[in-house]
């Protein structure tokens, strides 16, 4: 199964090769890591790794990297999603023709909600929510 969202397993660093066993080893399971101050991120799935290890084709400095994090599907977000899937079909019929609802990430139902289920008043509850519980960080 392809899961939307992931959660850092532990928070430790690792090496390529560390992260590659560990991975190796377990179901459900990815390596990621960041290229310093770049948006380039390299993310590596137990489930499309090659059957030859050899095979894998990354950038150097990925390899050499001693930051590699790894993640597991984040179950408690995937089943909210899903709620919310469920509620956005109850309140508003989703053309069909452009969107899969059970494909729809959290970004998708929002903007489903915003551009059809919430009024201005809707709106203001929810920015002066965001306000109020300092959910927003200021630059």
């Amino acid at each position: 199964m392809d899961y939307a969202y992931w959660k850092e397993y532990d928070n430790k660093n690792y090496s390529f090769e560390d992260a590659l066993k560990i991975l190796q080893e377990n179901k459900n399971m990815q390596m990621r890591v960041h290229q310093n101050d770049s948006y380039k991120e390299i993310r590596i799935d137990n489930n499309n790794l090659p059957e030859n290890i050899d095979d894998i084709s990354i950038p150097l400095w990925a390899i050499r990297d001693p930051y590699w994090h790894l993640y597991v599907p984040d179950y408690e977000m995937e089943e909210k999603v899903e709620v919310l899937r469920d509620y956005l079909e109850e309140v508003y019929q989703v053309d069909n023709r452009f969107y899969d609802v059970d494909k729809m990430d959290i970004g998708e139902i929002f903007n489903q909600f915003e551009l059809h289920v919430f009024d201005d008043n809707i709106r203001m509850k929810i920015l002066l929510w965001l306000l109020d519980n300092d959910m927003i960080q200021k630059r």
